[in-house]
Formats: C-alpha cells, sequence, structure tokens
C-alpha cells in the first residue's frame, strides 16, 4: 500500500504519546509486579505487537474493514506503550542503585548500551536477511516468512530473564534490591568512611559548653 508521508509523521507524533501512556500504564498498575514478570510479559506483548506486522503484510486488516493510515497508527501506539512497559524495570533499577555523584555517567553508559544493542540489532537483522536472499520490489517475496522469523526471535530473551534479571519489585529499597553497605563514592571513599568522617566533625565541632556538662556528668556518675 502507498502511505503518504503525513501519515509516517503523524505516526512519530502519535508514537511520543504513547511513550507518556506507557509510563502513566506502567505507574498505575505494574509496580507491584516483579522485574522478571514485567520484563517477560512485556516480551511476549512485543511479540504480539510484532504479528501485527504479519496481519498487514497479509492484507487481514483490509479484510476486516481496516484502512492501512488506522491500522499504521494503531501498531506505533500498541509498539511504544510496550517497548516502554520493557524499558522502565531497566531505569528504575538502575536509579535505585546507582551510587552519589555518578548518575549522568550511570545515565549515560545505560543509554549508550542501549543505543549498541539497538543498532547492533537493527546490522545483524540486515545482514540476516541478506544471508536469506533479501525482499526485493516489486513482489517482495519470503516478507511473510521474514516478520514470523523476526517475531519468532522477540521470545529469546526470555532464556536470559532467569539469569539476568534479579528479583524484587520495583517497590523494593535498595537494600532490599541489593545494593552494597561499602560502595565507593565519587571521590574514592566509601559509605562507613563518611559516616566516620561526619562522626568526628560533630565531636570537633561541639562547643566548650557541651564538653564541661559532658564532664560535670561525667564527675556525677
Amino acid at each position: 500500500p502507498c502511505i503518504s508521508p503525513m501519515i509516517f509523521s503523524w505516526a512519530g507524533v502519535v508514537g511520543s504519546l504513547a511513550l507518556v501512556g506507557g509510563t502513566a500504564l506502567y505507574t498505575s498498575c505494574f509496580q507491584g509486579w516483579t522485574f522478571r514478570s514485567i520484563i517477560a510479559t512485556s516480551q511476549v506483548l512485543l511479540l504480539a505487537v510484532n504479528l501485527l506486522d504479519l496481519a498487514w503484510v497479509l492484507r487481514l486488516n483490509v479484510a476486516f474493514g481496516i484502512p492501512d493510515e488506522l491500522f499504521i497508527l494503531g501498531d506505533e501506539v500498541l509498539a511504544d506503550i510496550v517497548e516502554r512497559l520493557n524499558s522502565m524495570p531497566f531505569l528504575i533499577f538502575a536509579a535505585k542503585l546507582c551510587p552519589t555523584s555518578v548518575e549522568a555517567s550511570m545515565f549515560a553508559l545505560f543509554m549508550g548500551l542501549s543505543n549498541f544493542g539497538s543498532f547492533a540489532g537493527q546490522y545483524l537483522g540486515s545482514g540476516v536477511l541478506k544471508l536469506l536472499g533479501g525482499v526485493n520490489k516489486p513482489d517482495f517475496a519470503g516478507l511473510t516468512s521474514y516478520v514470523l522469523l523476526r517475531s519468532g526471535l522477540r521470545l529469546l530473551p526470555l532464556l536470559l530473564v532467569p539469569v539476568l534479571v534479579p528479583r524484587g519489585t520495583p517497590r523494593d529499597t535498595a537494600e532490599q534490591m541489593g545494593a552494597a553497605v561499602g560502595v565507593m563514592s565519587a571521590d574514592g571513599s566509601s559509605d562507613l568512611e563518611e559516616a566516620d568522617r561526619a562522626l568526628r566533625s560533630a565531636s570537633a565541632n561541639s562547643s566548650p559548653a557541651d564538653e564541661s556538662v559532658h564532664t560535670e556528668h561525667e564527675q556525677g556518675v
């Protein structure tokens, strides 16, 4: 089907609004779920969203009376909502376990790894498509098989969920999520060292009146 550039522009706008909807849905419904449940469920939903592309390739939307333009907008909304649900647990986990004074570095590292994984997946997908013969116009032979293959590969991350995704829920505290007590801060000191310095500073800044009261109390005892 011929889709006008205006429709693709509106699809981007609708997708940006859907990200806000995905965040609201996560906040209202999924905070009580475990990290593993959220990621596993969102991966299965991503598979279902990818199968909508198969319905579009097979022209099932036209058979049910759904115009291509409306189908594309609905697909964009669902895809962005599910992708936001998939990414929110990682952001919450990183935010709670991030040491103080390195928040910007943590965010930059997180987004760098995310972008690297996204581009690596695109290049690997293009390579696999080329190895399998590719899809050429105007007949686009084999497109249905490639869409099925892409959708099926969405299930592979489910095998890594029990291994890589930690236990717990987004509502857990940093300590419950495994934050270490002696995590090094940006200046190279640990939390215990910072607490010791705070006690020493409080003792050094105590007034003479406080010291005399403390001495009189010890003499009285």
